[in-house]
């Protein structure tokens, strides 16, 4: 019997975001880093408009064509620092210093730098850890490629990791996010942005490769099930309803039988057992999704994630 042929259609479409800079970090540059170096200082005067923390990433779109980096230097009462940097500015992990909060903010003495192109990810917060699964995860040195890709794949979140002793960040793009305790930003803080809206584009053609997968699968299982390959075992599937099933919830923790690597995502699903915090037999999957109704000792049901207590309370005393 012929398989049953699939014909699937997409439109192209022009994404656009609002035009607003972000927090990219607080850092301790000096001239040895030679990131400054041939920049000019936007602040003329105490009254400047750009002798500010939103004044300067202003300034920069402003009056300087192809700025992707605004660097201010604040002095209580004084003339600060405005610089405006392209792409070759990158300030680079190994200048990450510490901030006054987890929502972003430098004391005196360090920059403020804010990232300027725009995108559609704003700045949540600095996190001490954060459970990011699944998704993609990058070792890179340039920061924008972070924001770029993670946007290109039309995904939910995007977390930025300055490395300890490195020019390195760890960039993870993901639509599922766990963050662990709020953190003043620092190095080795978790960096986490928020996308306003996926892509549609990216969306569709998500949802395309996911149906091209489905359609080569669909033989393998009867209705409603998934071939997902047997682990340490990739010759082998077993049909799996990822409806219900508890260790698959979703979709396969394994590669999908037959994927290929970089056309499909080869790991769509979640072990609802796995999640942070959660209690024996306190979890159960629904319709593809983990719901979780009892946490173990230490944690809280926070917005239907188990999360530390002492973060609970926290969150508890903002509210």
């Amino acid at each position: 019997m012929r398989s049953p042929t699939v014909f699937l259609a997409t439109a192209a479409v022009a994404v656009t975001y609002a035009q607003a800079q972000t927090f990219l970090q607080c850092a301790l540059l000096t001239a040895g880093t030679g990131i400054l170096s041939g920049l000019t200082n936007q602040v003329s005067s105490i009254g400047s408009p750009a002798n500010s923390p939103t004044g300067c990433p202003a300034a920069c779109k402003a009056n300087v064509p192809g700025s992707v980096y605004s660097f201010f230097f604040p002095i209580v009462g004084g003339l600060g620092s405005c610089y405006c940097g392209g792409a070759a500015s990158s300030p680079g992990a190994g200048s990450v210093s510490i901030g006054t909060s987890s929502t972003g903010g430098c004391p005196v003495g360090e920059f403020d730098v804010e990232y300027l192109p725009a995108t559609p990810f704003t700045f949540t917060g600095c996190f001490s850890s954060a459970t990011i699964t699944p998704g993609t995860s990058t070792s890179i040195t340039d920061d924008a490629s972070c924001f770029t890709s993670c946007a290109a794949g039309g995904y939910k979140y995007m977390a930025l990791t300055s490395a300890f002793n490195s020019n390195n960040y760890q960039c993870q793009c993901s639509n599922t996010v766990t963050p662990g305790p709020a953190q003043t930003c620092q190095v080795g803080s978790v960096q986490l942005y928020t996308s306003s809206t996926a892509s549609g584009a990216a969306r569709r053609r998500r949802n395309l490769l996911a149906a091209q997968e489905a359609a080569r699968t669909r033989t393998l299982c009867p209705p409603f099930q998934t071939a997902c390959t047997i682990p340490d075992s990739e010759h082998n599937y077993e049909c799996v309803d990822t409806r219900y099933e508890l260790e698959s919830c979703g979709g396969c923790v394994t590669p999908i039988f037959g994927a290929q690597t970089g056309i499909a995502p080869a790991r769509i699903g979640t072990d609802c057992t796995s999640l942070p915090g959660v209690a024996f037999g306190g979890v159960s999957c629904i319709q593809g999704r983990c719901h979780i109704g009892r946490c173990e000792p230490g944690y809280q049901l926070l917005r239907g994630s188990c999360v530390p207590a002492l973060y609970f309370n926290g969150m508890k005393r903002q509210e």
